[in-house]
Formats: C-alpha cells, sequence, structure tokens
C-alpha cells in the first residue's frame, strides 16, 4: 500500500472500519472507494499546501454523504445514477 499521509489517514480511518469507504491501491495514488456509487478519490502521499488536508476534508464528507467523488466532478454525473439522499 503507497503511503498516506498522517492527517488523511486520520480522516480515514473511522470510515474504513466502519465499511462506508474501501481502501485501494491505484496505478500513482491509492483510492478510497465508495462502494455504493463506486465514485472514488485519490489520495496523494502528501497535501500539496496548508490548505490541502481542509480541501480533502471537504471532498470526503460529499464522497460519504452523497457518493460524489472524482468521476462525479469530471462528469457531472455518478457512475452508477445514484441520487444524493
Amino acid at each position: 500500500m503507497r503511503y498516506i499521509h498522517r492527517d488523511i489517514r486520520d480522516m480515514i480511518t473511522p470510515h474504513l472500519r466502519t465499511g462506508v469507504l474501501i481502501l485501494e491501491d491505484g496505478a500513482r495514488h491509492a483510492k478510497i472507494r465508495n462502494p455504493r456509487t463506486q465514485d472514488f478519490l485519490p489520495l496523494a502521499g502528501s497535501p500539496s499546501d496548508h490548505r490541502g488536508a481542509r480541501n480533502f476534508q471537504v471532498a470526503l464528507r460529499r464522497l460519504i454523504e452523497c457518493g460524489e467523488g472524482l468521476i462525479f466532478n469530471k462528469t457531472g454525473h455518478l457512475p452508477q445514477n445514484a441520487a444524493c439522499h
């Protein structure tokens, strides 16, 4: 498994334990995937700047609550057409 920054690892660990998210190894970065919608977020080894962890926290909340990740941000729809409740 690839290196994940400590702040980001602390944010995702509780959700991995409950099964809300799945941790996968990608070609360049590790990924966390929402199993309900199959959308994901890449996990960088280090935050890009002082706001990196905070920006990731917002994206993580969207992935957990609505299933919206990288695919939704690029295409405007979820991979399996799941709706946010």
